[in-house]
């Protein structure tokens, strides 16, 4: 497994409203936030739009195959089921990869190693701080 320095932090953001993609017109906010706290921290990161970087496997085929750790924000219904289905690919495509799940939809699921609830950015630097100094399954 990756350490977070070792590999970039991917942060998803989940199509909201499949059937039109109107949503595409918002601006990501919720990753955008996060991505900034991480980088500001010394972490790299990597940001993924369901609405403009293509589809959950395209997205997933751009990575390197080095990942610290996959962040998923859900803040709709519709972004919950996108967001698990990236999630299912993600699982098997980087099985050691811890996958944090996040945003005010965020609830537990068998697929994520860790749920933040609320504001994330101190949640998810204080989660990168911990992994960078243990294994991630040791974690409460």
């Amino acid at each position: 497994m990756l350490k977070p320095g070792e590999g970039p932090v991917l942060l998803f953001r989940p199509v909201a409203d499949p059937v039109s993609r109107c949503g595409g017109a918002w601006i990501p906010y919720s990753i955008l936030s996060l991505a900034g706290a991480v980088s500001e921290a010394g972490f790299p990161v990597r940001l993924a739009d369901g609405y403009h970087d293509g589809s959950p496997n395209g997205i997933l085929d751009a990575q390197d195959g080095r990942l610290a750790l996959i962040g998923i924000t859900a803040a709709s219904a519709h972004q919950v089921r996108e967001g698990l289905a990236f999630a299912r690919l993600a699982r098997e495509r980087f099985p050691g990869v811890p996958l944090v799940w996040g945003g005010p939809q965020a609830g537990e699921h068998p697929l994520a190693d860790a749920v933040i609830r609320g504001p994330g950015e101190g949640a998810l630097l204080a989660l990168l701080f911990v992994l960078e100094r243990t294994y991630f399954r040791t974690v409460p």
